[in-house]
Order: structure tokens, then sequence, then C-alpha cells
């Protein structure tokens, strides 16, 4: 139960094997991170408050396996959570919201566990996976972001389960580039733009969504992108509910539309 502020980098750095329990702690205006976690780092931090750091509230690279529960990132110049470099964390059960850019962001061919966060309120995205990034996104909550509630894009490959997509002022989910990855019984709904927007290379697996009242299509598929829409309930969006655009060539099977 500690406050950590106005250092001149980060407010705590995580190196090596080491592997604390960090709790109710208040981590904010530092100049660097405000929790950085690399090397082969563990532990548990869990019910802290981490704002207004200059950088990423929360950084993760490097193989490190700290579990992340219960905390409020929010209020960062950058982002909420980074998670890069091979990292296999979890994060769980955080409210993250109000920062500048991204809420969560995987990359670097990281595969976290994300299950059961709220993430609202951001300026930017609410999740992003790219650079080969993975991760496993469970029951999460996204929600009332300025841009896309999800983005996969640069040879990503998530799962996305059973999260709830909602009331973001751009498209709930946009998955281009190469990026792949399954996107089963999740609801979107309420978003700007399109329900779930494809383009590029993409080719993702969308099995079992429910994709409604949303501003724009419901799912659109533009350029060269491919991948399955299976199972799906597309319904009340305000303009198509499938769109196929440009050069692209998905399967549609056994939706309703």
């Amino acid at each position: 139960n500690c406050e950590i502020l106005n250092c001149g980098g980060d407010g705590i750095r995580l190196l090596d094997s080491v592997n604390p329990t960090i709790s109710r702690c208040r981590i904010h205006d530092n100049h660097g991170f405000g929790i950085l976690c690399t090397g082969e780092s563990r532990g548990l931090i869990r019910c802290n408050e981490v704002w207004a750091n200059l950088n990423a509230g929360v950084l993760i690279r490097g193989h490190s396996l700290g579990v992340f529960e219960e905390n409020k990132v929010f209020d960062g110049q950058q982002g909420g959570f980074w998670v890069e470099d091979h990292a296999r964390c979890t994060i769980h059960n955080n409210d993250v919201f109000r920062n500048a850019k991204t809420g969560i962001q995987v990359g670097g061919q990281s595969d976290p566990v994300v299950s059961r966060n709220r993430v609202y309120d951001g300026h930017k995205l609410g999740v992003v996976v790219h650079d080969r990034g993975h991760g496993a996104f469970a029951h999460n909550e996204i929600y009332s972001n300025a841009m896309a509630g999800v983005g996969g894009t640069d040879d990503s490959c998530p799962l996305f389960h059973g999260n709830v997509v909602r009331d973001g002022r751009g498209g709930g989910l946009v998955i281009h580039k190469a990026a792949r990855g399954v996107f089963e019984r999740n609801v979107i709904s309420g978003n700007s733009h399109a329900g779930v927007g494809i383009k590029g290379t993409a080719r993702p697996l969308l099995d079992g969504n429910e994709v409604s009242d949303n501003k724009g299509h419901g799912v659109w598929f533009q350029e060269r992108a491919a991948g399955s829409l299976q199972n799906n309930t597309i319904e009340r969006n305000q303009r198509c509910g499938v769109l196929i655009a440009d050069s692209a060539a998905p399967l549609l099977d056994s939706n309703l539309v």
C-alpha cells in the first residue's frame, strides 16, 4: 500500500525472474511507464490505481508472465496496457479507461490471456492486436471508445470469445491487412459505423456472433478480404446486413440476416 509519483522514469520496473506481489498502490504522474515488466518476471499485481503516466500505464514484454487483476489503469498519456515481445501475461478483471491511445494493445508474438476487463472511454481504439500478436480475449466489455472497439492487423491471429463490443464512435470490429483469428459468440452492437469491417487480405473466421443495431453495415467485406462468416445473427443494422465489395471473396454459411 504505497504511492509512487513524479519519478524521472518508470514508477515500478520488474526485471529478470522477480516474483513480487504489488497491491493497493497508487502509481501516477511518472515520466515513463507506470509499471514495466520485462525479462522473465512474474508477480501478482492487483488492486492498484495507475494513472497519468507519460507512457503507457503498464508495459509487459520479454516473456513476462505477470498476473494483473482488479487494477484501474486510466488517464495515461499513451495507452493503458501494452503487451509485446513474446509476453504471456494474464490481464483479468481490470478497468481500463480514458487513455489517450489504445486501451489494450498486443503485438510482437505475445500470447496473453485477457478476460473480464472493462475497456471504455478511450480516445482511440479499445483493443488492438497487431504485429503477429495472438492472445485469448474472453468475456471483456469494450465500449464507448472514440475509434474501433477492436482492431486486428499485421498478421495477428487472436481468439475473441464472448466479448461485448458496443457503442463505439467508430466500427465495432475492424480486421485488416493480413490479419486472421477466430471471433466467436461476441455481441457487436450500437457502434457508429459498421459492426464488422474486413479489408486488405484479412481472412478471419466469424462464428456465432450477434451483430445488431449498428449505424453502418452489419458486416462489410472489401478490397481482397476473405475468411468465413458462419452461424451469425445479423439484424437491425441501418445499412446492408452483409456487404461484399471490390474483390472480396468470403465464404458465407448458415447466417441469419
